[in-house]
């Protein structure tokens, strides 16, 4: 089953697609831009740390940048919030063993709605968030807190 999202950031349109877990690659961004087409892949991994960091860019004040690294089996993504006369935009970069290196540029758009909106396609992507994990690991916790409280036999 391929799920596409599209996203309209100033001139450029991103396609965000749900690609299926039996195919390798989980989620794939490709950007279109005056002519261009530049794609890049994700595993579920890597699109939960892509939406942490969308966040903490969306929350970032005006001047400040920043640059954030995942590792993958075989790959490794760079994150980079830099900005220019046009203002801010996040280059998002992937390296892999034996194959050339490729960037994604996305503009942050209108007050930060560019951004946003593209989490938003990757969160509606991912099937079960992280959100849900942490208050399992929570009732785990818990669970044996309320065992040990028991006392001894």
């Amino acid at each position: 089953m391929v799920r596409t999202l599209k996203v309209s950031v100033e001139r450029k349109t991103f396609l965000v697609r749900f690609e299926g877990e039996s195919g390798g690659i989980w989620c794939s961004l490709t950007e279109h831009s005056r002519g261009s087409v530049f794609a890049s892949g994700f595993e579920k991994e890597e699109v939960g740390w892509l939406i942490k960091h969308l966040a903490k860019a969306i929350e970032l004040k005006t001047y400040m940048g920043f640059n954030r690294k995942y590792r993958g089996k075989s790959k490794v993504h760079l994150m980079e919030v830099c900005f220019n006369n046009h203002g801010r935009f996040i280059r998002l970069s992937k390296f892999a063993s034996n194959k050339r290196s490729t960037f994604l540029v996305i503009p942050e758009g209108e007050r930060g709605k560019g951004w946003e909106q593209l989490k938003n396609a990757f969160s509606s992507m991912l099937m079960v968030p992280s959100s849900n994990i942490v208050e399992k690991e929570r009732q785990c916790r818990v669970e044996n807190i309320n065992y040990k409280q028991v006392g001894p036999l």
